[in-house]
This record gives C-alpha cells, sequence and structure tokens, in this order.
C-alpha cells in the first residue's frame, strides 16, 4: 500500500503559513484574509526593513561595493500531492503561485569576487558546479561516479513501511559550539570533548558532532523543494556517519536560531575581515528545541552532499517541516559570497535505492505496506 503523504508537506500559500503551523502545535488559528500576492509582497518589505536596520552597522567597510539584491526561488511543477488516508486517496490542490517560495537577499557590502584569498575547491555554479565536481580534484570522483549519491527526490508513494525501524530518539541538552563559514555553507560547530547529544540508528549510537544549513533545501518531497535545510551530522566510535535533514518553510520564528542570530550578524558586518573557516564563539547553544519527537521520517543510505560526496551515510529526513522567519534565513545565509548563497546539489538518481518509512501511528491507523 502507498506510504501517506502527510498532511504538512502539501504546497502553502506563503499566507497559509501561520495556519499549518497552529494546526501542528495545536494553537488558536487567528484570521488571515489577505492574499498570497499580498503576504508575499509584506514578507519581502519585512526583509528588506531588516536589511535597512542592519545596514549602518556594516556598510562602513570599503572592502565590498554595493550590490543589488540577490533573488533566489525555487520551486515544483506539480500542483497537486495525492495522499493515502484510510484506504481512500485525497487530493490537496494548490495554485501555481504555492509552488514556489522567494527568498530575498539583500546585502549592503557584497563582493563581486570571493574574499577568501586560497577560495574554495569546488562552487555551485558554472565550472566549478556540481555537474563538475567529479573532475575538479582526484579525491572528487566519487561526485561523479557514486550509485549511492544524495540528495534524493523522496517519493512518498514509494517509500517502504519498515516495521523494524524505531523511533529516532536524540538526546540534546546544551552544547559550547562555534559559528563557522566555511565558504560553501554557514556551520555550527560542538567544541569540547563531551558531543552534546546522540542519535540510535538501528542499534548503533552516533554522537552529534556539527550542523550546518543549506538553502534552498537539497531533498526534496514528491518534487517539491523547501526554502532551507537543516543537516545535523553525528558520527559513531567506529566512522559511520548518520545525518538528521530537517526542512523548514518560511513561516513563524525559529527559537532555536535565535541563539546564533545576533553572532551571524557579526560574521556578516567583518566582511572581508573575516577569515574563513575560522570558528567565532557562540556560546552555549540550548539543542532542546531539535529533539523534538519525530513520529514520521524517511530513511536511505547515500553520501554526503558536498565533495568529496563519500557514500554510505545513513540519512534520516524527518517529515515534519519546521518554519523560520524570512528575516531569519535571510540573516543565515547573508555571510556567505553570492555564488555560494544558492548553495544546494541537485537530487541524484535513487538507482534502486529504497527508501524506508517510520511513522509512529501505522499500527494504530490500520494501513499496511
Amino acid at each position: 500500500m502507498a506510504s501517506p503523504v502527510p498532511w504538512f508537506l502539501a504546497p502553502r500559500a506563503v499566507s497559509d503559513v501561520e495556519e499549518s503551523f497552529a494546526l501542528a502545535s495545536g494553537e488558536g488559528v487567528q484570521d488571515g484574509s489577505a492574499g498570497g500576492g499580498s503576504t508575499r509582497l509584506v514578507s519581502a518589505y519585512r526583509l528588506v526593513s531588516f536589511f535597512i536596520r542592519l545596514a549602518p552597522s556594516i556598510c562602513h567597510h570599503q572592502h565590498r561595493p554595493a550590490a543589488r539584491p540577490v533573488l533566489i526561488s525555487a520551486g515544483t511543477d506539480s500542483s497537486e500531492f495525492s495522499g493515502q488516508r484510510g484506504g481512500r486517496a485525497e487530493k490537496m490542490a494548490t495554485s501555481s503561485g504555492n509552488a514556489v517560495f522567494v527568498l530575498l537577499l539583500s546585502a549592503c557590502c557584497l563582493a563581486t569576487l570571493a574574499c577568501d584569498p586560497n577560495g574554495a575547491k569546488f562552487g555551485y555554479v558554472g565550472s566549478m558546479g556540481p555537474d563538475h565536481w567529479g573532475s575538479l580534484n582526484p579525491n572528487f570522483t566519487r561526485c561523479a561516479t557514486g550509485t549511492n549519491q544524495s540528495p534524493i527526490d523522496i517519493a512518498t508513494d514509494e517509500a517502504v513501511f519498515d516495521p523494524s525501524m524505531k523511533a529516532l530518539h536524540r538526546n540534546y541538552t546544551v552544547a559550547n559550539a562555534s559559528i563557522v563559514d566555511n565558504v560553501f555553507n554557514i556551520g555550527l560547530r560542538m567544541e569540547g570533548g563531551d558531543a552534546p547529544g546522540c542519535v540510535n540508528v538501528d542499534g548503533k549510537h552516533y554522537r552529534l558532532k556539527q550542523i550546518h544549513w543549506h538553502s534552498p533545501s537539497e531533498h526534496t518531497f514528491n518534487g517539491q523543494r523547501f526554502p532551507l535545510e537543516l543537516h545535523m551530522v553525528h558520527t559513531s566510535d567506529d566512522g559511520n556517519v548518520t545525518v538528521v535533514a530537517i526542512l523548514y518553510r518560511i513561516g513563524r520564528p525559529d527559537p532555536f536560531f535565535w541563539q546564533i542570530q545576533d553572532k551571524l550578524a557579526r560574521l556578516y558586518a567583518e566582511g572581508c575581515d573575516a577569515e574563513k573557516g575560522v570558528p567565532l564563539p557562540a556560546g552555549f547553544v540550548n539543542m532542546l528545541s531539535l529533539r523534538r519527537h519525530a513520529y514520521m521520517y524517511y530513511r536511505y543510505v547515500g553520501s554526503f552532499t558536498t565533495p568529496p560526496c563519500t557514500e554510505n551515510v545513513v540519512w534520516n529526513i524527518l517529515a515534519q517541516v519546521r518554519e523560520m522567519t524570512l528575516d531569519q534565513a535571510a540573516a543565515l545565509m547573508a555571510p556567505l559570497e553570492e555564488e555560494y548563497r544558492h548553495n544546494n546539489r541537485p537530487t541524484q538518481p535513487t538507482n534502486g535505492r529504497t527508501v524506508r518509512l517510520y511513522h509512529r501511528f501505522w499500527k494504530k491507523n490500520k494501513r499496511s505496506p
């Protein structure tokens, strides 16, 4: 039997975001009668206002000339999803506008060329882009020849319910962390000898080592791409790797992100003075908001999504989509150079791989694979 499509994966207009969040959290829904276009216009205005407030503290730098805003958009050609509920197909239709999100990144001090004198060893556009990764370095050949590469598109009706899979228990606590501009993404690295928590996958413990973001999302659901994707990278004692991936849509503020937003503003304000790869202490960061119970997630075996594209990575993609504001999304990508603000690798062929599904309420709903 086809796997159910979660209601929160259905494409929605921006004006419906607060309603979807309220449904997920059990909160009341306030009346919102504004049309999708008006709401998107208001969101763009809020983002521009954010940078106007930030500009006085950063525009004194002489390293970077002013540049026009960068427009990043992504979406899906699909206008509807079909889901199975109680053996009955339900179609969730949406307008074409719902399939497109707009993320406006406005910067006062952008570089025409990357500030890093050494430069990254790969990129996302042109001759350094994903189509050429395999030939950029002998160590990157797996990016071109690998058969179990990531990310992938998750076709929810083809995922296989696996009764042997367990709940994704994550015991994250408080971490002493540093923010790192890795040139190609912004990451949060865990400092000190003790990991701030771990995850259990198929009976093996993996310790959290670092997290980083991609925009737009790398994994897609039924062809739908989201504004952001968070990767939580864990390693085991024997060197194996598992990643917990969380997708984001634009909506209410993300409580976890508020803890590092001022550090990101500082990283952005430093401009070319900031040394790439050098950690900026973020202090103690509370990871509790990222351990919310996942009653539904997808698992498959893939690879790193950046060179050298090492395979045998166990991916766990949460079905429940989190939210952050447009301002937060912009602040997160602003420290990166312009050519790395669109830092998602295209989806890769599944090549017959099975995507397994954990669903806490599968038996309760009397569904069968």
